[in-house]
């Protein structure tokens, strides 16, 4: 249903009727057969209320295949998936890495030291002698390889003092 189809049922249909149709009616196989019960039923003043978190959204599912066949995969790594939002690098938060250690720094800078902080514990599983040199170059080598939507280029990555990210953890 695009702008011109909510247009005209704008003419004759109350918004919250309009917003539940875009709301079950568009993202979910469950909401269309839910839609239809809603709508005859004698309470659908409250139909809103009765939305629930079981429907699964199909653009979502859609759009997950699509990248699954270009060799892209999307992990929510918030609690709340229902939202993907960019890392903030402006504003400065207390965060707290996995040895318990609190750093002031922006989201972005937290994903960056955590990102390269499990590059190195993947590298040294399998290689558990090395220089810092040699283990800063296999970290950037590695990272180069890895795509990621979110995350530093690869001109970023070549620039990056990973020797900086790594004391965090020290």
């Amino acid at each position: 249903m695009g702008e011109q189809e909510t247009f005209n049922f704008s003419i004759g249909l109350p918004t919250i009727d309009i917003a539940l149709f875009h709301a079950l009616y568009r993202t979910s196989i469950k909401g269309r057969k839910d839609i239809i019960k809603i709508m005859f039923s004698d309470d659908s003043e409250d139909a809103i209320q009765k939305i629930d978190s079981s429907y699964t959204s199909r653009v979502s599912e859609i759009f997950m295949n699509l990248l699954k066949a270009v060799g892209i995969e999307v992990e929510f790594v918030e609690d709340d998936a229902d939202t993907l939002e960019g890392l903030n690098d402006i504003e400065i938060h207390d965060h707290v890495l996995d040895n318990g250690k609190r750093i002031c720094c922006t989201d972005y800078q937290f994903y960056l030291i955590n990102r390269v902080n499990e590059t190195k514990q993947l590298i040294l599983e399998s290689n558990p002698i090395l220089t810092d040199e040699a283990l800063t170059e296999l970290i950037r080598e590695y990272m180069l390889k890895e795509d990621s939507i979110v995350g530093p280029t690869n001109e970023q990555i070549s620039e990056l003092d990973i020797k900086e990210l790594l004391k965090a953890y020290a």
